[in-house]
Formats: C-alpha cells, sequence, structure tokens
C-alpha cells in the first residue's frame, strides 16, 4: 500500500516540474545508451564467441569438494555415468580434463598439453576432425588402448603436417587417462 502512495506521489512531483524530469529521463537516457555501446564494443572485442557450433547452449559443470567446500572444474569418469544416468535436462554429457604430457620421436622430447576426453566430446563441440576420424565409444573406457586427436599446432610442429600420422603408434608419456581418448 505503502509503495503505491509512493509512487503516486512521485508521479505528482514529476509532472510539476517538467523541466527537471526532462533533464532526469536525459541524463537516465545517455547514461544507458553509453553503457549499451561500450559494453557492445567490449564484447565484439575482448568476448567473441567461443569457435563451437551453437556456443550458447554450452554449460561446464564442476563439482564441490564436500570436504573443503571448494569447487574444482573437475569431475571425475566415474561421476560422468551417473550423471548421464540421471540427466533430465542436457542434450549431451562429455568429459574432459587437463593433463601435461611428453612425446619423444627419437629427436627431442617435447611438452605438449592434452585433454583425456570422452569420445563425444569433439561431435559434442561440433568440432569436425581435419583429419582422420573422431574417438569411438569402444575406445571410451577406464583402461582402454589410447588414441589420440592432434591439434593443428601439433600435428605442424611435431609432425611436418605429415597425413601418413593417422593410424601411427605416437609415443607419449605422463599421467595415465581415465578414458583412453587423448586431445593433445
Amino acid at each position: 500500500m505503502n509503495f503505491l502512495r509512493d509512487l503516486r506521489y512521485g508521479a505528482r512531483r514529476l509532472l510539476r516540474s517538467p523541466g527537471f524530469t526532462l533533464v532526469g529521463v536525459l541524463t537516465l537516457a545517455l547514461g544507458i545508451g553509453s553503457n549499451v555501446a561500450i559494453f557492445s564494443v567490449v564484447r565484439a572485442v575482448l568476448l567473441p564467441d567461443l569457435p563451437y557450433g551453437d556456443p550458447a547452449r554450452l554449460v561446464q559443470i564442476n563439482t564441490r569438494n564436500v570436504k573443503t567446500g571448494a569447487i574444482e572444474p573437475i569431475a571425475y569418469v566415474r561421476d560422468l555415468g551417473d550423471w548421464r544416468g540421471q540427466n533430465r535436462t542436457l542434450e549431451n554429457l562429455a568429459f574432459f580434463h587437463f593433463a601435461m604430457l611428453s612425446s619423444y620421436d627419437g629427436n627431442q622430447p617435447e611438452v605438449l598439453w592434452g585433454q583425456g576426453a570422452s569420445a563425444n566430446l569433439l561431435p559434442t563441440l561440433g568440432v569436425p576432425p581435419m583429419l582422420g576420424r573422431y574417438f569411438t565409444p569402444e575406445e571410451d573406457v577406464p583402461g582402454g588402448e589410447h588414441v589420440i586427436v592432434l591439434s593443428f599446432d601439433v600435428w605442424q610442429r611435431l609432425y611436418g603436417g605429415d597425413r601418413a600420422i593417422v593410424g601411427k603408434i605416437i609415443r607419449l608419456e605422463g599421467a595415465a587417462p581415465p578414458l583412453g581418448a587423448w586431445w593433445a
């Protein structure tokens, strides 16, 4: 009741002083307009869309450590099966985690940043392989045969863009991934 009374009182005061009202409305319009313009420039320059198909539909799920209360950006493979079984809202659930690997091709060791990934990660992101194929569900098992998808940079830098690299064995060392699929 007080809100409606205050609103009527404010409207009467604004109608009694149209000059003040006009200055207030113009000030608000300039402030809102400049904020929209600045945000549009910042978004276009500093915050480009993710380079994936339909990036507005992507979400990342984090876990909370019940002992410490800390939010961790890492989920575990054992959780993925539970989440997929209980999922009622998401179209797809994919898993990835970062890891440091080393590659040795006989010349010199090379440190690589890789991702352990579930077989459906790249299709979910809408990223087609440039050469070769996606991981298969048979390769998406804990302790399974490890398969790797090389990034364009690694393919060019370590293997000179050799198209015959598809299907070859690459020696990698590092933390054992929980799944059989790697993306470096």
